[in-house]
């Protein structure tokens, strides 16, 4: 039985001595472990009580045997050496961004083609002198596509598209980066139409940033969960051959 609750590990066994104390017997308390040298009724314990035995101990006993002073084996998986490796983490973080900006294209010629249409194409109207003219050509490639089947090629418009539309939203900017962007033409005239685009593509850069962060704090976020779980769990060193007592 466990020497912590001195239940067996099927708890409903023990259904007379709950009687004796006027309790109801847990539903579940998982498997008996032999985590330590312990012997005789002191070796085994439940997995979940010595879970909980550790979480509210501040002493040694979060990691050895009171009683024996044996330190208990953590299971460290293959896993756990992986995610702790930050090159992991950055990979996982450039893929997830990646798959991101992947999708998000087809999100942005799906909006581009059905939405905005002739309005889309005023807005990034400039001069061809202007830097932001190549965005005046890519919206009108995406506008001007023949079949909806096309919208589905994966190009380089794709990609411009996709960091696009990530970066005005991680950046939470959209529509008061539009605003400023046509507030500015009307006030500056065309000579300075390159300050509306360069407010446009500053907003980009600055939430494709800060969507990047966001990624890759998640994914730490899912580490170090992961981490927590695998290292949580305590190796049974007992002897098969041992009765349970």
């Amino acid at each position: 039985m466990c020497r912590i609750c001195f239940c067996s590990e099927d708890a409903t066994e023990d259904q007379e001595l709950f009687d004796q104390i006027g309790q109801e017997p847990p539903i579940d308390l998982g498997r008996l472990i032999s985590p330590c040298k312990c012997k005789g009724s002191m070796k085994y314990v439940h997995l979940s009580c010595l879970n909980e035995w550790r979480k509210v101990t501040a002493n040694s006993a979060h990691f050895q045997c009171d009683q024996c002073k044996y330190e208990y084996s953590f299971e460290r998986t293959k896993w756990a050496t992986f995610l702790r490796n930050s090159l992991l983490i950055l990979t996982l973080t450039t893929v997830s961004f990646i798959t991101l900006v992947f999708w998000s294209g087809f999100i942005a010629k799906l909006i581009l083609r059905f939405c905005f249409h002739q309005s889309v194409i005023e807005l990034f109207s400039l001069s061809p002198d202007d830097l932001d003219d190549d965005l005046d050509q890519l919206v009108l490639q995406v506008l001007t596509e023949p079949t909806l089947f096309d919208l589905f090629k994966i190009n380089w418009v794709h990609w411009v598209l996709g960091i696009s539309l990530v970066g005005l939203v991680g950046a939470m900017h959209s529509v008061a980066g539009l605003g400023i962007y046509r507030m500015t033409r009307r006030r500056i005239g065309l000579d300075n139409e390159r300050a509306g685009g360069g407010v446009l593509l500053a907003t980009i850069l600055i939430g494709s940033l800060k969507a990047l962060w966001t990624v890759f704090c998640e994914v730490k976020k899912f580490s170090i969960r992961s981490l927590d779980i695998l290292e949580s769990r305590i190796l049974d060193i007992g002897d098969d051959d041992d009765p349970i007592d």
